[in-house]
């Protein structure tokens, strides 16, 4: 019942907020090497903004500084006033809206553990991904809208679960390997993208409404053997995928699902934990 609730509010919340107007995140100042606003506690390194915590020496990217930025990659720390600042989260809509963005590379930011929420949404141009190492929080909507995003690398071996609507419509993503750490995967997480192919590991234990419905590419679902925690499969979890195919039920633990998979007429199931799936 917990898990319930909290579904509906994830989801009532992400669907709120995915659809609010973009507020401009970035200024249109030239770019400068190093500069702050004491007032603020702002930093800008380069191209980037940051908001800084001089008790915790850590700092938060805030957004582009100059606007045209197509490649961007984050560093792990940087020194302002002779003080160290560790990058550690991003903040809400950051980037969201972006149309200069291709290209976002994390995996030097070792200290980064929060993507924020809403962060690259509708970002147009964005084609490659790669989070770092220490990446466990990812917010609603992420990544969601950005229709040319076909490179993504989660890199991050702490993430435990994948956010509401965090992928949706993300119609050039035809693959992606889920971390082993995710345990959730949320309402909505890869509603309508062109994913061809996936394996849920036997780490995954719950999957929410719609994550993965209307993939008009997806041809074959893994359930990985080797679990007795019990799966738990939402409505239309994997609804409406025409081209589904194959799906391969090598886990026996599996919950069982009714309409999980509606509307996936297709579909034909094998494996000890097709048993408990009532689509």
């Amino acid at each position: 019942m917990k898990r319930s609730i909290k579904a509906i509010v994830a989801a009532g919340a992400a669907a709120i907020m995915c659809a609010m107007p973009v507020a401009a995140s970035f200024s249109t100042l030239p770019a400068t090497t190093l500069t702050a606003s004491a007032a603020d506690e702002t930093a800008v390194v380069g191209n980037l903004k940051y908001t800084l915590n001089a008790s915790t020496k850590k700092a938060t990217l805030a957004g582009v500084n100059y606007m045209p930025l197509q490649n961007m990659t984050v560093p792990a720390s940087f020194t302002w006033h002779g003080i160290t600042y560790k990058v550690t989260s991003i903040k809400d809509s950051a980037f969201r809206g972006n149309t200069y963005l291709k290209t976002v590379d994390l995996s030097s930011a070792i200290y980064l553990t929060d993507l924020g929420r809403y962060t690259f949404m509708e970002c147009s141009k964005l084609e490659s991904v790669k989070l770092g190492p220490a990446v466990n929080t990812m917010g609603n909507c992420d990544f969601a809208e950005c229709p040319k995003l076909k490179n993504f690398q989660f890199v991050t071996s702490q993430l435990d679960e994948i956010a509401p609507y965090a992928f949706r419509n993300d119609t050039a993503l035809k693959n992606i390997d889920i971390p082993y750490s995710v345990k959730e995967i949320w309402s909505d997480a890869f509603l309508n993208t062109g994913l061809t192919e996936i394996k849920i590991s036997n780490n995954v234990d719950y999957i929410g409404l719609s994550a993965f419905q209307n993939c008009q590419y997806l041809t074959k679902v893994t359930f990985e053997a080797g679990t007795s925690n019990l799966l738990d499969i939402r409505f239309r979890a994997f609804g409406y995928c025409p081209n589904l195919t194959t799906v391969k039920c090598d886990r026996a633990a599996i919950d069982d699902v009714y309409f999980g998979f509606q509307g996936s007429t297709n579909a034909v199931f094998s494996g000890p934990g097709a048993v408990h799936i009532h689509s």
